[in-house]
């Protein structure tokens, strides 16, 4: 079934689509969720958390990318659990991948609609000016946080390369939305 007909399963509120969305992009969406999480009935309830707010979500919404759709809520339902299980002690890999963000925006800033949507549209201009491969490690590593060792895999690079790779990028993309206005130093 392809994603518009998904889509237009929610709109209708026909719960076969949870079910469609369980069968296409279940193991994708739980895969994401486990890089935030450890613990498997945490991985389950956030799982079914990011189901049940797609549900709510559609409609209104009527997203043109399906998968990209339900990856984001989900991502974001599980940085959500993570932060909240851990806002005394951060530990695994999320904690790292929060921890280099953190060194380009703040995030009690970047919950201000306004900013947030236009962080996002900087941030989604910067990584089509990367180049492909530093865009896709930007995205492996931010979007679905993969670890440094599970990129350097994947790239055929030491985990050290990777990581002087990241960083740099991580740098101009600061440097980029300092120029835009968009970083702390600027808004202060």
């Amino acid at each position: 079934m392809v994603d518009k007909e998904i889509v237009e399963l929610f709109l209708k509120r026909n719960e076969s689509a949870l079910d469609k969305t369980k069968e296409k992009y279940g193991a994708l969406m739980i895969s994401v969720i486990r890089k935030a999480l450890d613990n498997e009935s945490d991985v389950e309830e956030c799982f079914n958390d990011s189901l049940y707010a797609i549900w709510n979500s559609i409609p209104p919404n009527k997203p043109d990318r399906f998968d990209s759709y339900a990856v984001r809520i989900a991502k974001n339902r599980a940085v959500s659990k993570f932060r909240k299980n851990s806002s005394k002690k951060r530990s695994g890999e999320m904690a790292y991948v929060l921890n280099e963000l953190d060194e380009i925006a703040d995030d009690t800033d970047i919950e201000e609609d306004l900013v947030k949507q236009e962080l996002k549209k900087e941030i989604e201009a910067f990584l089509d000016s990367l180049p492909e491969f530093d865009r896709k490690l930007m995205i492996r590593r931010y979007w679905f946080m993969d670890s440094v060792e599970e990129l350097s895999k994947k790239c055929h690079m030491s985990p050290h390369r990777v990581s002087v790779r990241l960083l740099r990028t991580r740098k101009k993309l600061k440097e980029y939305l300092c120029e835009k206005g968009l970083c702390e130093e600027e808004r202060s």
